[in-house]
């Protein structure tokens, strides 16, 4: 009868829709992505002169970035197609890394001239690259979730970004913690002969290396240099 006949043809149409929201449905990516799409993988992978493994595994992806996987499809979706597709792009979190940063804008030098470097232009224009600087900038809302309290810093791009990132860097200053310089090659012997003040003195530019404090602390991004600080770590026990 006429009632069958259209509950087919809604059941069909129901079938087709969901047949569709299936095939752009992102699949799962593979469980070493966060590996593949670190900036320090890119990088080495940058050096060698390759091709970085982060992109093709991403590609399959893409449209979580864009946020565009559903577009074209004009039903409304339910709330559990939804969530699948929250949860499936959280799982292409790391392919972000992908993303290349913003140069700085034209304005950067009166948005961020010293005056007026606290402001909220100035503030939203260096969190946009905050990866470069991540101990000034802990990822948000991880600070009061930790089981330990810790706030969880994102990891650096600086080395990958390098140009980029020293652009911002005279602007960003009030966010900004630079690389730290080389230690003097007779450092080993100011801190072994017990020179304290020659020591203490050559230290003091590496005293973040140490710090047990996540937000004070430099040693994320400047893990080699800090490595050749070791003398001083006796200074700051």
């Amino acid at each position: 009868d006429l009632y069958n006949i259209c509950n087919d043809a809604a059941s069909a149409y129901n079938q087709l829709v969901q047949t569709s929201l299936s095939s752009k449905m992102p699949p799962s990516p593979p469980a070493n992505l966060a590996t593949l799409c670190s900036y320090e993988t890119m990088e080495m992978a940058k050096l060698a002169g390759t091709i970085s493994g982060c992109s093709p595994m991403c590609e399959p992806g893409i449209c979580c970035l864009e946020n565009n996987c559903f577009e074209g499809i004009d039903v409304e979706i339910n709330q559990q197609t939804m969530w699948t597709l929250e949860q499936r792009c959280a799982m292409f979190e790391p392919c972000k890394n992908l993303i290349q940063l913003p140069l700085p804008p034209a304005n950067i030098s009166d948005t961020c001239d010293g005056s007026n470097s606290e402001s909220n232009e100035c503030s939203n224009i260096c969190s946009s690259i905050s990866c470069c600087f991540p101990s000034s900038f802990p990822l948000s809302g991880d600070s009061s979730n930790n089981d330990d309290e810790t706030p969880k810093l994102q990891e650096s791009c600086y080395s990958y970004f390098e140009d980029t990132c020293k652009a911002y860097a005279p602007y960003c200053d009030l966010y900004y913690t630079p690389p730290l310089p080389p230690p003097p090659s007779d450092l080993s012997s100011l801190c072994a002969l017990g020179s304290d003040t020659f020591c203490n003195e050559a230290c003091k530019v590496a005293k973040c290396c140490f710090e047990a404090d996540p937000l004070e602390s430099c040693l994320d991004y400047n893990e080699e240099m800090c490595g050749k600080y070791y003398p001083c770590a006796e200074l700051y026990m």
